[in-house]
């Protein structure tokens, strides 16, 4: 199992971008959280687009497939 070390929450499982879903919920630091809408990846597979959405508000973000990310 993967963990990464978030600041002021501690160790969390951790999952590959290219391993999200619509649906999960991605932790921050310090306890924030975002709701995964949809995930658009790029023409030549590079890069992914996350659309999440956090206190209503809709937001995205570029990563690598590869980039850890906490789940809970």
């Amino acid at each position: 199992m993967t963990t990464i070390q978030l600041q002021g929450v501690g160790k969390r499982k951790a999952i590959k971008a290219s391993e999200l879903k619509p649906g999960m919920k991605i932790l921050w630091n310090f306890g924030y959280s975002s709701l995964v809408v949809e995930i658009i990846p790029s023409k030549t597979g590079k890069t992914l687009t996350l659309v999440t959405e956090s206190n209503g508000k809709s937001y995205s973000r570029k990563t690598t497939p590869d980039r850890l990310f906490a789940v809970s």
